[in-house]
């Protein structure tokens, strides 16, 4: 039996490593790709795989085309996410305009597999929905979703497409709004959740001037960075994203290396889903091509505004 962790494994050879700026590919031959609940908080328990627009291609390795693929309407594909549909992930709550990283991912995968634009198909459901074992109306979820061994129980989940990584969130106008590097970043006060990813980031990629100031948890240090008890905490860059489009006078500043480990998203399918292996393969395609690398940078790295932290 094939199970989310022994996938990981296999797959970890080819991990799209996406960096603000860079891209890592480990033996692949080309270069490849709100609190409560958040990546943060799921990031010991996310574990999972991973994988893998241009005009509309299809894989060889596989019969993938809008011809052979079993999906819920014929020649057409599918997808659903929840509402809201939110930035930096859909734009203008509508997933059906291509804008926003998971839009425009899922509009590359359908070229993969060889559909047009005007196949593909958006369905807006609750986001229990995307991970429910229940018959659903849709061929392929997409919003956010950890790779967990709890969910795979009721739903397939793709090759997973982004591995979260962490970010550096500052006050709008504040003494770290402006730091563009690392070097800028040590002589500042930084905090971040005890014991998280976060800082682990702090201490090992920062170094900071001055000892980190650990809390409890990610809203205690959002609200020391509000009162300025500190000049920017580094969380995983979703939650930094959710913090930051909430209004309350915090902005992203750039994010630093992918982990090797960590949470991963991937798409969600019915068990048994006859289309999974076609999804999987036009994933693996985007990520060797180049192109999931190329969406994540325009949404979630450079083309962001980020910069990148080494």
């Amino acid at each position: 039996m094939t199970t989310p962790g022994n996938r990981r494994r296999a797959l970890a050879a080819c991990l799209v490593a996406v960096v603000v700026g860079a891209v890592a590919l480990a033996g692949c031959e080309a270069p490849s790709g709100a609190i409560a609940g958040s990546a943060e908080a799921d990031q010991t328990q996310g574990q999972s795989e991973l994988p893998s627009s241009s005009a509309p291609g299809v894989s060889s390795a596989l019969s993938c085309s809008p011809d052979s693929l079993t999906t819920k309407v014929e020649h057409e594909l599918t997808f659903a996410t929840s509402t809201p549909a939110e930035p930096p992930y859909f734009e203008d709550n509508n997933p059906g305009n291509g804008k926003g990283f998971e839009s425009a991912l899922a509009y590359a995968l359908a070229h993969q597999l060889g559909f047009h634009d005007t196949d593909v198909v958006w369905d807006t459901v609750a986001a229990s929905d995307l991970t429910s074992s229940a018959s659903q109306p849709f061929d392929i979820g997409i919003g956010q979703l950890p790779i967990t061994v709890a969910a795979a129980r009721s739903v397939d989940f793709s090759h997973a497409y982004y591995l979260v990584n962490q970010s550096v969130l500052a006050r709008t106008g504040g003494p770290a709004a402006a730091v563009r590097t690392t070097a800028g970043l040590r002589t500042l006060r930084l905090g971040a959740r005890a014991a998280s990813a976060g800082m682990a980031t702090i201490r090992r990629d920062v170094r900071p001037s001055r000892a980190p100031r650990a809390y409890p948890s990610v809203a205690a240090a959002e609200r020391a960075l509000q009162a300025g008890r500190v000049d920017a905490v580094v969380v995983d860059l979703p939650t930094a994203f959710a913090l930051a489009s909430a209004g309350s006078g915090l902005v992203v500043t750039g994010s630093f290396p992918t982990p090797e480990t960590g949470t991963q998203w991937g798409m969600t399918l019915e068990r048994d889903s006859p289309i999974l292996a076609c999804v999987d393969q036009a994933l693996d395609a985007l990520a060797t091509s180049g192109r999931l690398a190329a969406i994540t940078q325009r949404w979630l790295g450079r083309g962001a505004g980020l910069a990148a932290f080494s």
